[in-house]
């Protein structure tokens, strides 16, 4: 919590007059503890307390923000929304995106938006952990790396093994885990569960996937248990969404595995169009093509749909998308 307090004050002028938007679910550790740390500066909070796109706006144009807290889904509405204008951004010194992962795609055209004059960053954390445990800053010397999620605090450790429980070094991609005094002791009444996430010596299995960098970067790849296994190859669901949000005709997108009698799992995409009705799904498919290698190509298919399912944090519901 102190850590976490540390960094939000980086925000700051210090007079008081800082003003956030309090959109996130309060329910969510991200959202309580933004507008807990917050209040404690002293700074305004303008509370929105069940969103509404045009509210949204409303409080973007008219209040004099200086900072914000966003989940992905959100902060894809300020880049994909006509009505929301780059004067609205830029006033702001600070974005902060968490709660799910953000593709590299998705903070360069809000970088673009906002003319390079906020700080979009990035941080990663749970509720297990009390909250985040990194986040990028531009208080220090390169403390801010576009797709990363910053560097651990100094209370916490953190480690990526692989499937057979290999340490692995930099730039290799595994399973997170994490051991710190702000882990959790585990979940109430549910010994079984909590034996599942937390061993003996303390550690905390995230259940995400990911790699630190040479610098001690940590980006986040995706859910463990969203991989996409393609004939023995992993592929990240979020990868691919962000190449599939970066085509000018693809408003979001959500890819989930689909059974295939060869090669187990193929990646299969539901997309929401830009317009409707001059879509073009092959052109897409190809587009996506072009960007990745072989097993990590739309085999399965590309599905319209209206919306992307999500929770009130953001994050996708591919569950029912499979269904």
């Amino acid at each position: 919590m102190l850590c976490m307090y540390v960094f939000v004050t980086g925000f700051f002028t210090g007079n008081n007059q800082d003003v956030f938007p309090a959109i996130l679910p309060m329910h969510h550790i991200f959202g309580i503890h933004t507008v807990l740390e917050n209040l404690t500066l002293g700074c305004k909070a303008i509370t929105i307390p069940k969103f509404n796109k045009e509210t949204f706006i409303d409080v973007l144009e008219n209040e004099k923000l200086t900072h914000c807290y966003l989940a992905p889904p959100l902060m894809q509405l300020l880049v994909n929304e006509p009505r929301i204008k780059p004067e609205c951004l830029t006033r702001m010194r600070t974005i902060a995106v968490g709660a799910a992962p953000l593709g590299v795609n998705d903070v360069q055209r809000l970088h673009e938006k906002t003319k390079g004059n906020a700080n979009i960053l990035q941080g990663y954390g749970l509720t297990e952990a009390a909250g985040g445990i990194c986040w990028q800053t531009p208080y220090i010397s390169g403390g801010v790396k576009i797709g990363g999620c910053g560097m651990i605090y100094p209370t916490m450790e953190l480690k990526i093994e692989s499937e057979s429980g290999e340490l692995l070094g930099s730039n290799r991609s595994g399973l997170i885990s994490i051991r710190g005094p702000q882990v959790f002791k585990g979940y109430l009444d549910n010994s079984n569960a909590t034996e599942t996430v937390l061993d003996s010596e303390g550690w905390l299995d995230t259940g995400d996937v990911g790699y630190y960098d040479e610098d001690g970067h940590l980006f986040i790849t995706d859910r463990s248990k969203e991989m996409i296994k393609v004939k023995g190859f992993q592929v990240a669901p979020a990868e691919l969404e962000d190449i599939l949000r970066s085509h000018p005709d693809v408003k979001d997108a959500a890819v989930v595995g689909a059974p295939h009698d060869h090669f187990g799992q193929v990646p299969k995409a539901f997309i929401v169009a830009q317009y409707p009705n001059r879509i073009n799904l092959k052109s897409i498919a190809d587009f996506v093509a072009r960007k990745v290698v072989r097993h990590k190509h739309l085999v399965g298919g590309i599905a319209i749909t209206d919306g992307i399912p999500r929770t009130a944090s953001g994050k996708i519901l591919r569950r029912h998308l499979k269904g």
